[in-house]
C-alpha cells in the first residue's frame, strides 16, 4: 500500500514534494518568482489582474472534474481587493499572516495553521499584514450535483 504522500506526487507531480516534509520545508527560499529548498524548487506566476499585487501562484493540476490545487506565496504587504469566490475553494495556511475580509465588512486575523473554506459567490479579499512572506495551499473546484 502506498503513503498518502506518494499518492499526492504521483497526482500532482514531483514540484509537489518540496511541501509534504515539514522538517526539510522550513528552510525555503523565494526570490524572482522561485521558491525553493534544499532539494527542489518550484517557479511561480506573478498574479496579473487589477486590485491584486504582490501575490504569486502555481498551479500543480487541472483535472478532469474542475478540480485544482495550487501554492500562493504572497509578499509583505500584497494581497487582492474583495472578488467573488467563483467556485468553493479551500485554503490551509502553511506560513505567516494576514488579514482576511469577507463581504467587505467583516476582517479575520489568519495565521499558519489556519485552514479556510470560502463558499461559492462569496465576497473576500486578503492582505499579508506580516514582515514575511505569506503562504498557503488551496484546492479549488466546483461542487459535485448528486442525483437522487
Amino acid at each position: 500500500m502506498s503513503s498518502i504522500n506518494e499518492e499526492l506526487i504521483k497526482k500532482y507531480g514531483e514540484e509537489f514534494k518540496i511541501f509534504l516534509n515539514n522538517s526539510k520545508s522550513s528552510t525555503f527560499k523565494f526570490e524572482n518568482g522561485v521558491i525553493k529548498n534544499e532539494e527542489k524548487e518550484v517557479k511561480l506566476f506573478l498574479r496579473d489582474q487589477p486590485g491584486w499585487e504582490k501575490v504569486w501562484q502555481k498551479i500543480f493540476t487541472t483535472d478532469d472534474k474542475g478540480m485544482s490545487i495550487g501554492l500562493s506565496i504572497v509578499e509583505p504587504g500584497g494581497g487582492g481587493e474583495t472578488e467573488e469566490v467563483q467556485n468553493d475553494f479551500i485554503d490551509f495556511i502553511l506560513y505567516g499572516n494576514g488579514k482576511l475580509t469577507v463581504e467587505g465588512v467583516d476582517e479575520y486575523e489568519i495565521k499558519a495553521g489556519d485552514f479556510l473554506h470560502i463558499k461559492k459567490g462569496i465576497k473576500r479579499g486578503f492582505r499579508n499584514t506580516g514582515d514575511g512572506l505569506f503562504i498557503s495551499l488551496y484546492g479549488i473546484g466546483t461542487v459535485p450535483s448528486y442525483k437522487k
